[in-house]
């Protein structure tokens, strides 16, 4: 947890009681509450510290978590088809401010509202995730919206921290999955402990991170965890979407693999192409990695035509990286094509590239991709 901490400068400690540390990530059990059957709502409903949400919602009603409030969501659905109501103008589940859910059986919670998202918490709060449930997240139906994050065109949202649990969350157009919605933003995004987290992005943004026309805080991915973002067309895998910008990009997973697809012009980890897409650093030093840029652009790196050079630093720490370049006019790691160079220091090797050579690593390229691997483990 200390490691999050420091990393992010988030505080995910809540009114609930501390259990053992795993991967440097506390599990954090939830105080004795009551179960409610979310059939039998006919009224708006605020869970507190330790109650147990389950069942099938019946009404839209709104339903929100009380500030400092440890929950569980154990086989609960709230409007899983997505059905639009223009009227209800909130998220399936809104926090108050902190909260911490643990996540048991499987769930599949979906906004109400085509701007508003499944989970929402807002600015200066942090919302948690944990457990070892299923969630599907969707952001509602032909939505603006992200599933896990900020309202479109309106409220930014807290700091989204993973640390448990098999999320699988899906956006709506120009939105990232987790993260901010079309233009809109969001705090500092967390994955760690033994989470495993699939975002899959619509056009325009990224799957995990800043979407179209929005900004996020630092993305930090730590721990023994399985990641996945997988963008729509015109998106980036883990990063910044079009006309959007993140902070900085950390991936220090031990044993953990991660995994940053992009669409046309996106980076599988990084930026999207043109002169409105930012990212402050990106810096890997664990982790098996798999990147895959789309057309004209890095897989990890700024996409084309981009004047935003990143500076990007990969240490010796690493399982595996397998970068794919998107085209031969875009670099496997680095800048897209007619972008400005990215500055890449790779195992303490400045302006690296598959043709450096490395104290600690091993290089090869095949056709369009370039591996790198440890020579001594």
């Amino acid at each position: 947890m200390l490691a999050v901490l420091l990393i992010c400068g988030i505080n995910v400690f809540t009114a609930c009681t501390m259990d053992n540390i795993d991967n440097g990530v506390n599990h954090i059990e939830n105080l004795p509450g009551k179960t409610v059957d979310l059939a039998t709502l006919t009224a708006d409903y605020t869970a507190h510290d330790g109650d147990t949400l389950t069942g099938k919602l019946a009404n839209p009603v709104k339903i929100t978590i009380a500030d400092g409030a440890c929950i569980t969501i154990d086989s609960a659905y709230i409007n899983e088809e997505g059905t639009v109501y223009s009227e209800f103008k909130y998220a399936a589940i809104t926090c108050l401010g902190d909260a911490t859910i643990t996540l048991s059986d499987t769930c599949e919670i979906s906004g109400f509202h085509e701007f508003y998202p499944a989970f929402f918490v807002p600015d200066g709060h942090t919302l948690t995730f944990q457990g070892e449930g299923i969630l599907i997240a969707n952001g509602c139906g032909s939505s603006m919206c992200a599933a896990i994050g900020s309202v479109a065109n309106g409220e930014k949202c807290g700091n989204l921290v993973f640390l448990g649990g098999i999320i699988f969350a899906t956006a709506g157009e120009n939105s990232a999955a987790v993260g901010s919605s079309y233009n809109s933003d969001c705090g500092d995004i967390t994955i760690g402990g033994k989470a495993a987290v699939g975002g899959f992005g619509s056009s325009n943004s990224a799957a995990i991170g800043a979407g179209y026309y929005g900004n996020c805080g630092n993305i930090t991915i730590v721990g023994e965890v399985d990641v996945l973002g997988a963008s729509g067309i015109f998106g980036t895998g883990i990063g910044a979407g079009n006309h959007a910008s993140c902070k900085a990009i950390t991936i220090g997973a031990t044993g953990g693999l991660v995994r940053g697809i992009g669409g046309d012009d996106g980076s599988g980890i990084g930026t999207y192409g043109g002169n409105f897409s930012k990212c402050e650093s990106i810096t890997i030093t664990g982790g098996d990695i798999y990147a895959t840029g789309g057309f004209n652009a890095p897989a990890i790196g700024s996409g084309p035509e981009n004047p935003y050079a990143i500076p990007i630093t990969i240490t010796s720490g690493i399982d595996q990286i397998i970068a794919k370049q998107g085209s031969i006019w875009a670099d496997y790691i680095g800048a897209g094509a007619d972008s400005s160079p990215c500055s890449v220091t790779i195992d303490g090797v400045e302006n690296a590239t598959p043709e450096s050579t490395f104290p600690n690593l091993e290089s090869s390229v095949r056709g369009s991709t370039w591996t790198l691997s440890p020579k001594y483990k």
